[in-house]
């Protein structure tokens, strides 16, 4: 297949592409490379996708439009990450996670890309008064301006798919590791603290759990997704 994917640079989707091209698929890749965190890095992931199945866009998802191209699979995984930012770059939520996701999904209506992924975040679940998230019965109420957007785009995608007829799966991340992962998860700042003998510090002090999710599982996931919603509607 033709594949599109936004956020190819990002930690999900450079491991995404790579899985992508191993079974032989073509990928287009786009990417703003933000500085939200080390660009480098994302240049480094760039550089481990390049080969003759591959070709990338710098480019922001506001402007998705300038690819002229078709596709038989695309795949959103753009997003201004984290639940914490700076107050200045707050109003990145709502241009890259909010109005990005829309341009991205009505670029795929103008191109006929009937078939459709994207990242949703476990973000969208409240965390009051649960002992283990279950997708039926805990309650979406999101705390963060991160989690807010992400369930905005879980309503725009359902009432969009329904309107235009497109076959749309959200996939709803747990906190993702592994290599090539993101300098912002709490385990490098864990990590760091460890190597450098200085203190660690933990929110509500300490008195939480966490799961987390390595990044083999993620593409698994993602990867049998595909497969389900190409088998589904095809």
């Amino acid at each position: 297949m033709r594949i599109l994917v936004t956020g190819s640079s990002g930690f999900i989707g450079f491991h995404l592409c790579k899985k992508l091209l191993e079974f032989g698929h073509e990928v287009v890749g786009l990417d703003n490379h933000s500085d939200y965190y080390d660009i480098k890095l994302k240049e480094l992931r760039l550089n481990q996708l390049y080969n003759e199945n591959f070709s990338f866009h710098l480019c922001d998802i506001n402007n998705i439009s300038l690819i002229n191209s078709e596709f038989d699979l695309a795949i959103n995984l753009a997003a201004q990450a984290g639940v914490r930012v700076k107050k200045e770059n707050e109003y990145l939520y709502k241009s890259t996670n909010v109005d990005g996701f829309e341009s991205f999904c009505r670029y795929c209506a103008d191109k006929n890309i009937k078939n459709i992924i994207y990242a949703s975040s476990s973000s969208v679940y409240s965390d009051e008064g649960i002992q283990a998230f279950n997708e039926k019965d805990t309650k979406l109420s999101p705390k963060s301006m991160y989690g807010r957007s992400k369930l905005e785009n879980e309503i725009f995608a359902k009432n969009f798919s329904e309107s235009y007829g497109l076959n749309m799966l959200g996939l709803r991340f747990f906190s993702v590791y592994g290599p090539w992962g993101r300098p912002d998860m709490a385990y490098f700042f864990f990590t760091r603290s460890l190597h450098d003998g200085s203190k660690i510090y933990l929110n509500n002090h300490g008195k939480m759990k966490r799961d987390m999710t390595y990044i083999d599982d993620i593409i698994d996931g993602t990867t049998r997704s595909i497969n389900y919603l190409m088998t589904k509607n095809n």
